[in-house]
């Protein structure tokens, strides 16, 4: 048997054996059922969460309507309502979006050159309701 050499030089009298294909295509097998049987259990569950999120949503919006129906819960009431004292908090409105600064120089100059405007508009107005 002819020697051959190592990675690091050295000489060896051993030949190499064939990789054993059967116990590595056994494994990736059951890898891939195993993964099979994921993608089909994720699946599930996604559909069940969307039906889920469906009735949720069915719930809020009768919960809404409930609380908006009767705001005090059945107590009589005199005067005026207020959030403390029982009303529907439910239609709190959304955050604004803050805008984004104005950079351009000549948007800038255009927008105040229609601010004055406006302004100058307001004062006679005024001018002429008080005349």
């Amino acid at each position: 048997m002819p020697a051959r050499k190592t990675r690091t030089g050295r000489a060896t009298t051993t030949t190499r054996r064939p990789r054993a294909t059967q116990a590595v295509d056994g494994a990736a097998a059951k890898l891939i059922s195993n993964l099979n049987e994921v993608i089909a259990e994720n699946a599930a569950l996604r559909k069940q969460n969307e039906r889920l999120q469906g009735l949720l949503v069915r719930i809020g919006g009768l919960v809404a309507d409930v609380s908006t129906a009767s705001p005090t819960n059945g107590r009589r009431t005199r005067g005026r309502r207020s959030t403390a004292a029982g009303g529907s908090t439910a239609t709190i409105a959304p955050t604004r979006r803050k805008r984004r600064p104005i950079t351009d120089p000549v948007v800038l100059e255009k927008r105040r050159a229609a601010l004055a405007k406006a302004r100058q508009v307001r004062a006679q107005k005024r001018v002429g309701q008080s005349a």
